[in-house]
């Protein structure tokens, strides 16, 4: 289960009713579960960094006290491929998700064009 803290509009916050304004703020649930697989990759991103950087650590000081074995040497692998998945996720993120509110707002503004089409 995801846990998220809920966007108050600035009305709420400045004591103005949402009844009275005639807006209501999106329930909480509504993207909850994309958010919950991006909180967990970054977590996981995080986590994996300093695996990473554990393993580096680790295969530096092998080399001080002589050849490391293939073990060591080969380490840093996994988790540096794990990360280039996680890091493009990431990376590309705010660009899909700038695609996907743009067509949003497209089937909008057909919408509303239509629902003025239909009137007249």
């Amino acid at each position: 289960m995801c846990l998220q803290f809920e966007r108050v509009a600035p009305q709420v916050l400045a004591g103005h009713d949402e009844a009275a304004s005639g807006r209501t703020l999106a329930p909480p649930h509504a993207r909850e579960n994309s958010m919950c697989w991006s909180k967990w990759i970054r977590h996981s991103h995080r986590w994996l960094s300093m695996a990473f950087t554990a393993t580096v650590v680790a295969n530096f000081v092998a080399m001080i006290k002589g050849p490391p074995p293939a073990l060591i040497t080969y380490a840093p692998l996994l988790p540096l491929f794990l990360l280039l998945f996680s890091g493009l996720y990431l990376f590309f993120l705010p660009y899909v998700a700038h695609g996907r509110a743009r067509h949003r707002a497209t089937l909008a503004r057909r919408q509303a064009a239509a629902v003025v089409e239909g009137a007249q």
